[in-house]
């Protein structure tokens, strides 16, 4: 029988958040009507926000956005009056990484403003875990720690996946400064990483993913593993998880 390989990762936990401030805006309003932020048309947010769709009562209005991620679904959620002037623009719900809603709560920390926005966030319904995925065809990048001063892709603008790996380079005391972390979505990035251009890719999302399927395939390709031996998982809002061959055929640990 073969042995089953196993990665070490890390786990994100996604999260239904609701906006008190959008909700007063919906209540208020004539025409009741609740935005859903999501993320792609692909995927399970935007198939998660059309079920809370089907579900509302049918005086209700309920729209689905895509967004870019988690960055952009906050920042749609925080809008205040001054920055919205038209009612159907509040978001009343988004799906976002609680890692990044969690860094959020911390830099308000001390500032009156920010945490009075804050305090409009409220967690509704914790979803499903997101693993970070790290992706590489330098044989001398097997662990987290090998990216130290490495060009990495870090995700893209506005989206949860470029926010966490800046809270993963926060944690060890990595530069995030381009071009040591640059801003780009895996799924664009694939013929950069082929030609060396860089050291390796980070993608967050739920194994397993089509992204990395498709990637894992290519026999130059492979993971780089995060475990507390190289990352410190206890000082950090993420979970230890392992990524086996049964999630991707042709994980090879050797590689």
């Amino acid at each position: 029988m073969t042995s089953m390989i196993r990665w070490m990762s890390l786990a994100i936990t996604l999260a239904l958040t609701l906006s008190a401030l959008g909700f007063h805006s919906a209540a208020s309003a004539q025409n009741q009507k609740i935005s859903i932020s999501t993320r792609s048309y692909t995927g399970t947010n935007i198939k998660i926000g059309q079920a809370i769709r089907q579900v509302e009562p049918p005086d209700i209005e309920v729209t689905v956005e895509t967004s870019l991620g988690s960055v952009q679904n906050l920042q749609r959620l925080l809008a205040t009056p001054e920055e919205i002037d038209d009612p159907d623009g509040y978001y009343q719900l988004a799906i976002v990484q609680e890692d990044v809603l969690d860094s959020l709560l911390r830099h308000a920390e001390g500032d009156e403003v920010l945490e009075a926005i804050v305090r409009n966030l409220v967690v509704v319904l914790p979803l499903y875990n997101e693993e970070i995925h790290i992706f590489s065809t330098s044989p001398d990048i097997q662990q987290f720690s090998d990216l130290r001063g490495q060009e990495v892709i870090g995700g893209q603008a506005l989206s949860g996946t470029l926010a966490t790996s800046k809270i993963l380079y926060d944690l060890v005391g990595f530069d995030t400064t381009e071009p040591f972390l640059s801003v780009g979505a895996a799924k664009d990035s694939r013929g950069e990483l082929a030609d060396g251009l860089f050291a390796a890719v980070i993608d967050v999302g739920g194994a397993p993913t089509s992204l990395a399927t498709s990637m894992i395939r290519d026999d130059k390709v492979h993971l780089v593993e995060i475990s507390e031996a190289n990352f410190p998982v206890a000082e950090s809002p993420y979970s230890l998880v392992r990524i086996t061959d049964e999630q991707y055929e042709g994980l090879d640990k050797s590689v």
